[in-house]
């Protein structure tokens, strides 16, 4: 039996190798022949397709040994001696490095003049956030350390930038320039013992960045400190809806600091969704008159309020503009800022003439926003 089996099973394997082989064609027997018809169906015009003899070659111009493969260049028809004549055609060929623009410059000189012309193009700048050049390796390896340690992105800055480390790379000088200054900002954000880093992440909430890390993540769930507040404000940057409600959610604090520091925050957040803007209107409504949390809480509802609501919200805030305390007068000039108008100039003009500089500084910011808009 186990014979009969051996022998059923070559059997099988040469009939299949002759029919995979096209052997068994003549009886029928034979795969289908793999072909994409559809290939040739979508060519575009073969037939102007020429092939270049060995004496037009030298019209063509070849590309440097370290140069990578390009593509095949075709001439006008009017250049080859054996074509028939045809309407005149316009090729474009490129990009080329100067190397090839030379060797192209000197093969089309055969050329009919006014036939040919090589325009330049430039190309636009790049520029790295640079940090080096290091003594050697070993303090590279160090500094890489460090900054992997504080969570801060880099990558090698590559050619003759070497021993040196890139933090970013932007397509403009004022890009990158933003980016060295906000990086500086993030690192004393990261530093847990450094004295400024509430100050480190109100500015990165208020300057819109929303680059997100382990410490970030960990601050904002700290919800009984003001550093919660705009450590959320930065995860509210991304525009996300729920990064919003999750900063909206401190306004339900019981210390009045926490709740203050929110409401200030959710005065620079993206726009707000009616649920989470809901929040905002009820909590300043709520808020006790005397509370120091309110007047934050005021102006982020009028940030984000439809100009249905503002009139109303600004009429609770104009009684700080009269306050004995010069911080609500100073904030006043900033809400007013934000959407102050026509009506709200008189007592603008008269916080020009407060008696504290940043009170007046406030006023004129917002006459000038009030002008401009």
């Amino acid at each position: 039996m186990l014979r009969l089996a051996v022998i059923a099973l070559l059997l099988a394997n040469a009939g299949y190798y002759a029919w995979s082989q096209g052997w068994l064609r003549t009886w029928g027997l034979a795969p289908v022949e793999q072909s994409e018809p559809q290939r040739l169906a979508q060519q575009l015009h073969p037939e102007t397709l020429r092939i270049l003899q060995a004496r037009d070659s030298a019209l063509v111009a070849p590309a440097p040994a370290s140069a990578p493969p390009a593509e095949p260049a075709l001439l006008p028809a009017s250049t080859a001696a054996s074509a028939p004549p045809t309407a005149t055609v316009c090729l474009q060929a490129g990009a080329l490095d100067p190397r090839q623009a030379d060797a192209v410059r000197s093969a089309a000189a055969a050329l009919p003049q006014g036939s040919w012309s090589l325009e330049s193009t430039a190309i636009p700048g790049r520029w790295m956030v640079y940090m080096g050049r290091f003594a050697d390796d070993e303090a590279l390896g160090k500094k890489r350390a460090e900054l992997r340690a504080r969570k801060v992105d880099h990558d090698r800055a590559g050619g003759t930038l070497e021993l040196g480390l890139s933090l970013g790379r932007f397509t403009t000088k004022d890009a990158a320039e933003r980016e060295r200054y906000v990086q500086r900002i993030r690192v004393a954000f990261l530093d847990l013992d450094g004295p400024d880093r509430l100050h480190a992440a109100e500015t990165l909430g208020k300057l819109g960045d929303a680059k997100r890390s382990t410490q970030l993540l960990n601050a904002a769930t700290q919800a009984d400190t003001p550093i919660a507040a705009y450590a959320r404000l930065i995860l509210a940057n991304t525009g996300a809806a729920e990064d919003a409600e999750y900063l909206a959610a401190l306004l339900g604090s019981y210390d009045d600091d926490v709740r203050d520091t929110a409401g200030y925050a959710l005065r620079f957040a993206p726009k707000l969704d009616e649920r989470t803007l809901a929040r905002v209107r009820n909590t300043a409504l709520a808020e006790p008159e005397k509370s120091p949390a309110r007047l934050n809480l005021l102006i982020a509802w009028l940030a984000h309020a439809d100009k249905s609501e503002q009139a109303g919200i600004k009429t609770l805030l104009r009684p700080y503009a009269e306050s004995q305390e010069k911080s609500e007068r100073y904030q006043f000039g900033e809400a007013m800022a934000l959407r102050g108008d026509a009506d709200d100039v008189p007592v603008l003009l008269r916080l020009l003439d407060d008696k504290d500089t940043d009170v007046r500084i406030s006023a004129a910011n917002a006459l000038l926003a009030i002008e401009r808009r």
